[in-house]
């Protein structure tokens, strides 16, 4: 993959003037017009956004770095194939994977959080859309996102247990070989209590980019609306609920185990209670909890190949390393 500098293409003067434009005639052959000035509120390396102000409300631009750039297709496509549970897009560049879309409302992170109802909502209702998903397995490898699933038969708690962990070690292996060739961090001698506080706010800020959500309430009609796919992978369907339940339990101020997490996670897994009891389905959670390291390893890994190391922080250097750690620290043992 040919790297860029992501945050300085992105804050240039070239860069804002052709993305505004083609807004500005995307929403002009829509009857829409732009009513303010067009605002940047964040620049990080792997993705920025704008955001437009327009006569029929706010407007969201979003583009990611080539690591994640098949975002915008995946959207387009889940709104066709899951109609009113994802957000729609207004138009997609499919070239540069732009995203442009219309304002959702305020979400459960940029609210208070959410409460147990609302995350018990949430979980539902994804674990919904990924049901009504699962025939569809050819038309999203279709957009380009990356296939991190179980070999077939898929879904299955042994599957998970014996055949991925073989794939997470090769991947673990170049992990650690890819680190050495990264430059050293700053100021060794403060290494551990930097490289420990810095893991501790990067978990906490990636723990909460499963997806975001228009903010639930059992007062609104109609499902909720998921956005944000940029991390999205094709993999065992019960492995989003370890970074759900974490941000769930931080959310609440407690623990994963938590009764009223567990409702909640009860809640999701119910949409597949036709196909097994729920205790059933409960005995897989372990081992598609451990798939969700390697998942956010890979990520994390996509995003850092597109940017030359100068242009990320220094404390995302070794987020791939951290979820592989994450990863050995959940296993029974090392030939597993």
């Amino acid at each position: 993959m040919t790297t860029h500098d992501w945050p300085v293409i992105w804050a240039g003067p070239e860069w804002r003037a052709e993305v505004s434009a083609w807004i500005g005639d995307v929403l002009h052959a829509k009857g829409c017009r732009i009513t303010g000035p067009i605002e940047q509120p964040r620049i990080q390396f792997w993705s920025t956004q704008l955001v437009v102000p327009s006569d029929r409300g706010r407007v969201w631009l979003k583009q990611n770095n080539a690591g994640q750039s098949s975002e915008a297709a995946l959207v387009a496509r889940l709104a066709e194939l899951a109609p009113g549970r994802v957000v729609e897009p207004i138009a997609v560049d499919h070239e540069r994977g732009l995203l442009l879309s219309p304002d959702q409302g305020p979400t459960l992170r940029g609210r208070d959080g959410g409460t147990a109802a609302d995350w018990t909502r949430v979980l539902a209702e994804f674990g919904a859309l990924q049901r009504q998903l699962s025939p569809y397995a050819a038309e999203i490898a279709a957009t380009g996102r990356p296939d991190c699933a179980p070999a077939t038969p898929r879904h299955t708690s042994s599957n998970i247990s014996t055949n991925w962990p073989g794939s997470a070690a090769a991947i673990r292996a170049d992990s650690a070989a890819r680190m050495r060739q990264r430059p050293p961090w700053p100021c060794p001698n403060s290494w551990t209590p930097a490289r420990n506080s810095t893991r501790a706010a990067y978990r906490t800020r990636c723990s909460t980019t499963i997806c975001t959500t228009t903010t639930p309430s059992p007062a609104w009609p109609g499902p909720l609306k998921f956005v944000d796919f940029g991390d999205a992978v094709w993999s065992h369907r019960f492995a989003v609920l370890h970074i759900a339940s974490a941000s769930m339990a931080r959310a609440l101020g407690t623990t994963p185990d938590d009764p009223r997490a567990a409702r909640a996670v009860d809640a999701y897994l119910e949409n597949w209670s036709a196909l097994a009891p729920l205790n059933s389905l409960r005995a897989l959670l372990p081992a598609a909890r451990r798939l969700s390291p390697i998942h956010r390893a890979l990520s994390c890994r996509r995003v850092l190949d597109a940017v030359p190391i100068n242009a990320v922080e220094p404390e995302w250097h070794e987020g791939e390393s951290w979820w592989i750690q994450d990863f050995r620290s959940d296993r029974p043992s090392d030939d597993d």
